[in-house]
């Protein structure tokens, strides 16, 4: 008896040897296979990492699905363009407007100030009461220069005014000497009114004597 229960308790004991030595396999091949899993997946990583395009492979430049995709952003980026070459051209234009405004400005300016300065050399010369003191003379030369601007030659238009004037004189005066003649020649020929009555007859030229006749017709050719 007691030696079946020997042989039964070392039975006992290499059946727990043989299920120990199988645990540690197992766990052997465990480990084994968690650490091939980890090494596949750190190979896997490392030739993603070394090759990161790996996966970009199948777009067009790397970053287009297809040619739709690349023909679109094509024309998108020329639209772009296009728009900012528009604005490029307006803000070019936008400058020169300016430029032009502004050297347009400075030109009336420096003209403004030419005309200030020539008026004011003329006015020291001609400030009397004939002239810049007068007021048909200021709105004359005002007329002629806003005509000529600095064209104008002054001296000229003083000379030419004052030869004008004195024409408008002297026209004056053979005017007033011709009434002043027409008046004496009317006396001299008119009769009285008794020697009217006492003839009928109207005066006639061929009634005239010639000498008196002759210094009528001088008083008028």
């Amino acid at each position: 008896m007691s030696e079946q229960i020997k042989t039964d308790a070392n039975q006992e004991q290499k059946n727990g040897q043989t299920n120990q030595d199988e645990n540690v396999v197992n766990q052997t091949k465990d480990e084994t296979t968690i650490s091939n899993n980890e090494n596949s997946q750190k190979t896997e990583t490392d030739k993603k990492d070394e090759n990161p395009t790996d996966n970009k492979s199948d777009l067009i430049l790397g970053k287009f699905k297809n040619y739709e995709d690349l023909k679109m952003a094509y024309q998108n980026l020329q639209k772009q363009q296009g728009e900012q070459s528009v604005e490029l051209g307006n803000l070019r234009k936008l400058k020169q407007v300016l430029q032009e405004v502004v050297a347009k400005q400075k030109e009336e300016e420096a003209k403004e100030l030419e005309k200030q300065e020539y008026v004011n050399n003329y006015l020291a010369k001609y400030d009397n009461e004939n002239y810049f003191q007068n007021d048909a003379f200021k709105n004359l030369y005002s007329e002629a220069f806003q005509a000529l601007g600095t064209n104008l030659d002054t001296d000229l238009f003083v000379q030419k005014l004052e030869d004008y004037v004195l024409s408008r004189i002297m026209l004056k005066e053979q005017l007033k000497n011709a009434q002043d003649e027409n008046k004496s020649a009317t006396d001299s020929l008119s009769f009285s009114k008794g020697e009217t009555k006492k003839s009928d007859k109207k005066l006639r030229f061929q009634d005239i004597p010639p000498e008196e006749l002759d210094k009528y017709i001088a008083k008028y050719v």
